[in-house]
């Protein structure tokens, strides 16, 4: 019984050894080279015409905050749109301070279970 799967292993062995020593086949052909050159050019000049769109927009952007904003009279100049304010970060809420407790006892901290205060 131990011979028998000795043996099948040996086998099995074998032709993995003449398995692996054949040359893999599967490499890119040629035209998959071709295909893999085209679509990169096409990234490419997808990637050059975003560049130029940018430049071009960079440039009208400048001109504009370039130009001076002068007005001689008091409603001749542009009118500016209004704005909403920008939003504020939010803070953690705070605990309120009980008053109504003497200063000694407001300070003493809470348990965390039952949230009475620790006597000391």
């Amino acid at each position: 019984m131990l011979k028998k799967q000795i043996s099948e292993l040996s086998k099995e062995l074998e032709a993995l050894r003449e398995q692996s020593a054949k040359p893999s086949t599967s490499y890119a052909r040629p035209e998959d080279l071709n295909r893999l050159a085209e679509a990169v050019k096409e990234v490419d000049r997808k990637r050059m015409d975003d560049a130029e769109k940018t430049h071009a927009e960079l440039l009208k952007l400048r001109k504009v905050l370039e130009a001076p904003l002068t007005s001689t009279k008091k409603g001749s100049g542009p009118k500016r749109q209004r704005t909403l304010p920008l939003p504020q970060p939010r803070r953690r809420p705070t605990r309120a301070l009980n008053t109504s407790l003497s200063p000694a006892t407001r300070w003493r901290p809470l348990c965390r279970r039952t949230r009475r205060r620790i006597s000391r």
